[in-house]
């Protein structure tokens, strides 16, 4: 159509390729990620924010680097070795703190 406005204002797009809402919090998106790429869709696992992913079989010593990749691409943050313990990654309630802590520092 001649003269109309084109959006321009760039959008955020999931792995998927879905428009990912703005006010999407560190939890829904750590829990989303969890879902989807280390139980394929299914959440019936991830029973709460606190059961340990590493003792539940939810991830392993690949999937704690998968994370690492996913937290400092999507919330900018970056990951020392020093900071790849349980306190940190065994769960969903450790990752939100973990990522509000870094983001807090930045």
């Amino acid at each position: 159509m001649p003269g109309a406005a084109i959006d321009t204002k760039p959008t955020n797009l999931t792995r998927g390729g879905q428009e990912e809402p703005e006010n999407m919090d560190v939890r829904d998106k750590v829990r989303d990620y969890i879902i989807e790429n280390f139980l394929f869709g299914d959440d019936a696992p991830l029973t709460s924010d606190t059961i340990s992913l590493l003792d539940d079989g939810i991830i392993d010593s690949v999937g704690v680097m998968e994370l690492v990749a996913f937290l400092e691409q999507d919330f900018g943050i970056g990951v020392d070795d020093d900071e790849l313990v349980p306190d940190n990654f065994d769960s969903v309630a450790n990752l939100v703190a973990f990522v509000g802590r870094k983001t807090a520092a930045a």
